[in-house]
């Protein structure tokens, strides 16, 4: 291109040369031909051939303009001079009066004619320059991509450019011509405050204002205006320019709701969510994270990520957010350790990811953090439901071999050696048999009632059961001595239960009285409002109060008895379960040094009530 620029300058330069050599050559012809002239023919034109001295003189001032014209009007006294000695006049004729007058009048009319062809050349340049003003003017004025207007004090417009046509849906700028400025305004107090601001401080810059286009479509412009003041400082008219914003509000405003979306989606998120910065402070908590940590928004806001973090974690954490903010990962996660504002552990899991700048560099990282409180709790409680599972596994193992083997040794020797017994060891072998069998029938009975009732298909038949004599049955067919250390309180009571599913319970809290309670065994009866009260207590050291809700956990147990085989851990459940079914409820409590468990079953008569507790108002034992 510049190249190009280098070749047509020099072209240029070629032809002003050659325009300037044909000027001289025709100045040059036309002073031969004068001198021609004056000195050969001027018999024949009278004497007049000083009179042609007009021609090379004018012609030269035409050619050359004012300085030529001087230039050939000063030169022309010697040069007349030379003629007048050439043609045969003496010198002194040359230099006569009327010689020298007639030089001077062509040095006038040279001059003129200079100064008018040198006028006319100003006129015609400073109107083709006018012209080329004007035409970059209007292209400019035109060509700029805002809108420029002129208005009235009366707010009529005056003038506009195309794009201020275009803007505001005009397909000339004649068209708009005419129109009141606040026609166009979505507000027309828009436009008076406008007025007033520029005949207050004359001028308004940068004043954002809603217009709506011919066809009613709404836009946004930025108008800077100035009031145009007269010479006695008057307004004569408002002039200003009119930026198009449209699509810069329309980006301010998917910026703003995109924004308002996220700071919803992060105050309002179930989880935690941070803002941190690359040093690990964080920026920004919501709410979820506050509460999962015991704080309050401002109490956390500011803090260093490790100082909530467990001191175990803290390491591990910090090269996670290393490798974050180098990029050696796009995404952490990771289960760590919080701590709680009171001190305990809080585990969650971790999801952080850096937001980069154009640069590529983490300006902030984003966390989200979720609570696993409930799965960790969860994972324990399985972990010791399946510890429970193989102690009951165990358990079982245990306490159905015992008396299996007893009933298979037994029946080994009664098989083996019947004839070498008397009658009474005959009887007392069957005996203890019959007593291991029962022992295992009571244990089947219990798996069999747990597997039905979390299968749904456990069912009970209550009738009105004289609870003594039931009672008396269950002690009757256990045996071992109970009647010893057993004492009743209390009074004659019947209850609507399932005679069967009443001993099973019953027998229940016996044998766990036998085997965790103390010495003695106290039964208590008494009638409440619309419940019956069977409470069995007895002296023992009884249960923490960490572990009492544990008691009635399938497979579960406060404590082993003393020398004596775990017990499979479904007992109190079953009992539970079926005072429940049966409209009842049994619970535990230790007072007074003992341990007691009631059973609360409904009245002959009454309405049964699920979940019947006995409450503050239960009798002591």
């Amino acid at each position: 291109m510049n190249a190009n620029r280098l070749r047509i300058g020099e072209r240029l330069r070629c032809c002003s040369e050659r325009a300037r050599r044909w000027r001289v050559l025709v100045v040059g012809l036309t002073w031969i031909a004068y001198a021609f002239v004056y000195v050969v023919l001027r018999d024949q034109l009278s004497g007049e051939g000083g009179a042609l001295a007009v021609v090379p003189v004018g012609v030269t001032a035409l050619l050359f303009g004012w300085p030529g014209g001087l230039a050939a009007g000063l030169g022309f006294i010697p040069i007349n001079g030379l003629l007048h000695v050439l043609a045969g006049e003496s010198f002194e004729e040359a230099l006569s009066g009327e010689s020298l007058v007639g030089a001077f009048a062509v040095l006038v009319v040279g001059v003129v004619v200079g100064v008018v062809q040198h006028s006319r050349h100003e006129i015609r340049q400073t109107r083709d320059e006018l012209a080329t003003a004007r035409t970059r003017f209007e292209s400019v004025y035109n060509g700029v991509p805002v809108g420029l207007y002129r208005t009235s004090t009366e707010g009529l417009i005056l003038d506009c450019n195309s794009a201020l046509a275009t803007m505001l849906g005009f397909a000339d700028t004649a068209d708009i011509i005419g129109y009141k400025a606040v026609e166009f305004y979505a507000d027309p107090e828009e436009r008076g405050r406008l007025i007033d601001s520029l005949e207050t401080v004359r001028v308004a810059e940068g004043v954002e204002v809603q217009l709506r286009r011919l066809d009613g479509e709404p836009i946004w412009a930025r108008d800077h205006a100035h009031a145009v003041e007269g010479e006695d400082g008057s307004t004569l008219y408002y002039e200003g320019v009119l930026e198009d914003i449209t699509a810069e509000r329309r980006t301010q405003q998917a910026y703003r709701l995109s924004e308002q979306r996220f700071r919803d989606a992060f105050s309002k998120a179930p989880i935690g969510m941070a803002i941190i910065q690359t040093d690990g402070t964080l920026l920004e908590v919501n709410q979820a994270l506050a509460d999962l940590l015991g704080f309050e928004i401002d109490e956390v806001t500011g803090l260093n990520w490790a100082a909530i973090t467990h001191p175990d974690d803290v390491a591990d954490n910090r090269e996670s957010m290393r490798a974050i903010v180098q990029g050696l990962r796009d995404v952490q996660r990771v289960e760590k350790r919080y701590i709680h504002k009171d001190g305990h552990t809080v585990w969650a899991l971790m999801n952080a990811t850096a937001v980069r700048d154009s640069a590529g560099d983490a300006a902030y990282l984003i966390g989200q953090i979720v609570d696993l409180s409930d799965r960790i709790r969860a994972e324990k409680a399985l972990q010791e439901l399946v510890r429970s599972k193989d102690e009951f596994i165990a358990s079982v193992s245990h306490e159905l071999r015992t008396p299996l083997t007893v009933v298979h040794g037994l029946a080994t020797e009664l098989k083996d050696f019947w004839s070498g017994f008397s009658p009474e060891e005959v009887d007392d072998l069957v005996g203890l048999v019959v007593d291991q069998s029962s022992e295992i029938a009571y244990l089947v009975e219990d798996l069999l009632v747990s597997a039905r009732s979390d299968a749904g298909s456990l069912s009970v038949l209550p009738e009105a059961i004289d609870v003594r004599g039931e009672i008396d049955r269950v002690l009757e067919s256990i045996g071992s001595g109970f009647e010893e250390r057993l004492s009743w309180d209390g009074e004659e009571l019947s209850v609507m239960a399932d005679p069967t599913r009443f001993r099973q319970i019953i027998r229940n809290l016996v044998t766990n009285a036998e085997r965790y309670g103390g010495e003695s065994l106290r039964f208590h009866t008494v009638a409440t409002h619309r419940v019956g009260v069977i409470g069995v207590a007895d002296d023992g050291a009884g249960i923490p109060d960490d572990q009492v809700d544990r008691i009635f956990e399938p497979y579960g147990r406060a404590h082993d008895g003393r020398g004596l085989p775990a017990s499979v851990g479904l007992g109190l459940t079953v009992s539970r379960k079926l005072a429940r079914l049966m409209g009842g409820d049994l619970t535990y409590r230790y007072e007074d040094d003992r341990s007691v468990f009631e059973l609360t079953l409904p009245l002959p008569g009454a309405e049964p009530s699920t979940q019947i507790s006995s409450g503050a108002s239960s009798p002591k034992i």
